[in-house]
């Protein structure tokens, strides 16, 4: 654990085989983790996703070419994802994704962001030290062993065991109709510790929800706001 007040943790990729010649785009999404958490709440920085990074190029023979750093150049834009719940015991929450939000092809070179804000900048008082941990990675792909559609509308998935990962569920509905997934390691309790998601449908009347920033634990899953197919 890291204290978020006092330090913040980075990590570093090998970019090379995502360069290609010509123009590249170097792009952000960023999610709300655990430095928003309030019990990690300083005046020097505010409650919301923090960046800052950098690009080193060299070429063939390791000699630097550029260092590419953030600054308020750099352009900014509300995200279609945001959390649910606020970190804390039994609120623990998940995210909610807005496909009407959704932005086609933002991280290309081709596309254009002059209508999008300039970023703040902002000098927090935090340490900096390599993130010396595992990386989160899909070991394995599992599948509901059963689906029961219950008679409030609702569907009930069973996973066939607990769970700790990211889930992947296509829903149809109207656009704008706002799909709810909560989670329950106990199969009486629709939900445990308030680990939910939820994904509002844009203008095609489907999609796919992916965890992006966040993971759910449990066995079973309430579909609530789903259509029931006519199949």
């Amino acid at each position: 654990m890291t204290d978020h007040s006092k330090r913040a943790r980075y990590v570093s990729y090998d970019i090379a085989a995502y360069l290609h010649r010509g123009q590249n785009t170097i792009a952000f999404w960023l999610g709300t983790g655990w430095s928003i958490y309030a019990p990690y709440a300083t005046a020097d920085k505010p409650r919301s996703p923090l960046l800052r990074a950098q690009a080193a190029l060299y070429d063939t023979r390791g000699k630097q070419l550029a260092l590419i750093t953030t600054d308020k150049s750099w352009k900014t834009h509300p995200s279609p994802n945001k959390l649910l719940g606020n970190w804390s015991p039994n609120n623990f929450g998940g995210e909610l994704f807005d496909a009407n939000k959704d932005i086609p092809h933002w991280n290309l070179p081709d596309f254009s962001d002059k209508s999008w804000q300039h970023a703040k900048e902002f000098q927090p008082k935090l340490a900096l030290s390599a993130q010396a941990v595992e990386d989160n990675v899909l070991f394995q792909e599992i599948h509901p062993i059963g689906i029961a559609f219950l008679p409030n509308g609702d569907y009930r998935v069973d996973m066939g065991v607990n769970f700790a990962g990211w889930t992947e569920i296509d829903v149809k509905g109207s656009p704008g109709k706002r799909i709810d997934f909560h989670y329950s390691e106990r199969a009486q309790e629709e939900m445990t510790f308030k680990n939910r998601s939820a994904y509002i449908i844009g203008p095609t009347g489907q999609g796919t929800f992916r965890n992006r920033f966040n993971y759910s634990s449990g066995r079973w899953i309430t579909i609530r706001g789903q259509r029931k197919s006519r199949n």
